[in-house]
């Protein structure tokens, strides 16, 4: 919702209506274990409110 959240300069991904997002933009490197925790946090998070977390806009890697 854009109400929550800015978007990033030169975002291209468009939320559709209903969609609640977020972009994470990191500045510096993150470790594998680190991208694991957020990721099964985000999946918790997207299941207790009946949604889904649908993964990574761009690649991650170590």
């Amino acid at each position: 919702n854009e109400g929550y959240f800015t978007r990033a300069e030169g975002s291209t991904w468009e939320p559709e209506p209903g969609d609640f997002w977020c972009e994470f933009v990191l500045a510096t490197a993150v470790e594998k274990d680190i991208i694991a925790e957020r990721t099964l946090y985000l999946r918790g998070v997207a299941t207790e409110f009946s949604g889904e977390f649908d993964g990574w806009a761009c690649h991650v890697t170590s």
